[in-house]
């Protein structure tokens, strides 16, 4: 399929271990060796492991040597790899001049300029209470950055690329943010996780006297500040490839932390530093102020000390759903109407939605603003369209805020009766549109043939004939315009 009916011309790679899982794990040949013959004949060019290669090439000698696997095969395995070589010119230049060339690149000043703009797109306003967001340097002169991943830096970057880049976390990014106009105080608090963490999430324990003791610190240093910056969240150790958690809640002591900040009576604005959602039901109804800032990258301490005092208008829309409980899972966009997503309320007469923790806690494509926008004048420009048709949608997005900022303008569709049960609605467009306060801009998008096809009970891409519907909103639930339109 790979090859013939997509037309693929490159190489093939295993993940490390990948070909010993066939037989060791997925038990589909019974030792190394057939595995070996196995992904070869599948079309494996090239197999990567932590152990030398010898392990993989030996067994293939032995298979050809004892006529299980051919010469051809191997031939046009390799071949696959060498076309591809040629094609890159590897073999006319195979050395790289300057090894440090990939650092120099990523280390640029206009490289830079890109990641600054990528981090300040990516956040993401979860609440914004009283609009304690953005922060005002003229009144707020001491600042307490408190948490664990405050001064941390191991989140910001992946091992696996260039390494030489100076990264600056959050507590860096507001000192020099704010500079001589504010005193900034630091108190990490606790620990990412607790010393009895994985178990402790299962079975808590009490905080140990040193915990106790960072706890007061912060609290005593959060009694003199005019604002808390709560950096709260995951690392790369507890987030990650083969890092699953049994709870989706902060880790460790953060939450006790966080809730000891709050109940001195001083603003608190939580900075989420993560790569997943979180269960923070509690954090979403007393912190007035949240940022989803991810997992940022090198400069993403930066961005986030501009966010915090506006220079940066937070415009992000978050990519996956945040659940209010485990029991939720899976809570996914899109979905089907009886899933778990699909819950109407807890008096759903089909029995569906028994549950107090009904929906999300911050559905797909949610995400607010420093500023407020308004959604008007839909335009479709066929109400009758023939299957094979192209869908033109327009409608015109105003600032009536009074600051400038981004909204992500999203189009979902949804097939109002079909033959087989599909999503309730689904993505098919979205556009990031920039405007000044008291702008108003038309956001237009295209719908083709293959935005309305589904896959039917004979597994064949149709577009069947009936009425479908565009939604024109700022997130999946927050739908601000619709419009129906006939495919015959």
């Amino acid at each position: 399929m790979l090859r013939n009916q997509y037309g693929f011309k490159g190489f093939v790679v295993s993940d490390s271990e990948a070909v010993e899982f066939v037989s060791k794990k997925h038990h589909v040949a019974p030792d190394y060796k057939d595995a070996v013959r196995q992904v070869a004949e599948a079309g494996l060019n090239v197999r990567t492991n932590f152990t030398p290669p010898s392990d993989y090439i030996l067994p293939l000698r032995e298979l050809v040597n004892e006529g299980k696997l051919s010469m051809q095969m191997l031939d046009k395995n390799v071949t696959d790899v060498l076309r591809v070589k040629f094609q890159l010119g590897l073999f006319d230049s195979p050395y790289v001049n300057d090894i440090q060339v990939a650092d120099k690149i990523v280390s640029s000043p206009d490289t830079k300029d890109f990641m600054l703009q990528m981090a300040r797109e990516s956040i993401v306003l979860l609440k914004n209470a009283n609009q304690l967001l953005p922060l005002n340097l003229g009144n707020t002169k001491n600042i307490l950055v408190a948490g664990p991943l405050a001064a941390d830096k191991t989140p910001y970057t992946s091992r696996y690329g260039p390494q030489k880049i100076e990264v600056i976390n959050v507590l860096e990014g507001i000192q020099n943010f704010v500079s001589a106009q504010a005193k900034v105080d630091y108190s990490k608090g606790c620990e990412v996780v607790d010393e009895g963490y994985p178990e402790s999430e299962l079975i808590p324990t009490e905080l140990t006297v040193l915990e106790e003791q960072t706890i007061a610190e912060a609290v005593e240093k959060a009694k003199l500040s005019d604002v808390i910056i709560a950096v709260l969240g995951e690392d790369e150790m507890r987030c990650g490839e083969s890092k699953s958690r049994t709870s989706l809640a902060l880790p460790g002591r953060q939450l006790q932390l966080l809730q000891a900040l709050y109940k001195t009576g001083k603003p608190v604005v939580l900075v989420l530093i993560n790569g997943r959602p979180l269960t923070i039901n509690w954090e979403n109804k007393y912190i007035p102020s949240i940022l989803e800032a991810w997992f940022p990258n090198a400069v993403g301490g930066t961005a986030i000390a501009e966010t915090l005092f506006g220079v940066n208008n937070p415009g992000g829309k978050l990519s996956v759903t945040f659940p209010k409980s485990l029991g939720q899972i899976e809570l996914n966009f899109p979905y089907k109407p009886a899933s778990h997503a699909g819950q109407s309320s807890s008096n759903d007469p089909n029995g569906f939605g028994n549950t107090m923790a009904v929906g999300a806690l911050y559905p797909f494509g949610y995400g607010l603003s420093y500023t407020t926008f308004k959604y008007s004048n839909l335009k479709i420009d066929s109400v009758d369209l023939n299957k094979n048709g192209t869908l033109h949608v327009a409608v015109e997005i105003a600032n009536t805020g009074n600051c400038k900022g981004d909204e992500i303008v999203q189009l979902y569709f949804k097939d109002l009766v079909s033959s087989i049960t599909v999503y309730e609605t689904q993505l098919r467009g979205f556009e990031r549109v920039s405007l000044n306060a008291g702008e108003t801009k038309t956001v237009h998008f295209t719908l083709h043939k293959s935005d309305f096809e589904l896959l039917d009970k004979n597994m064949h891409w149709e577009v069947e004939p009936g009425k479908f519907e565009i939604l024109i909103g700022a997130s999946s639930e927050d739908i601000r315009l619709k419009g129906k339109f006939t495919i015959r």
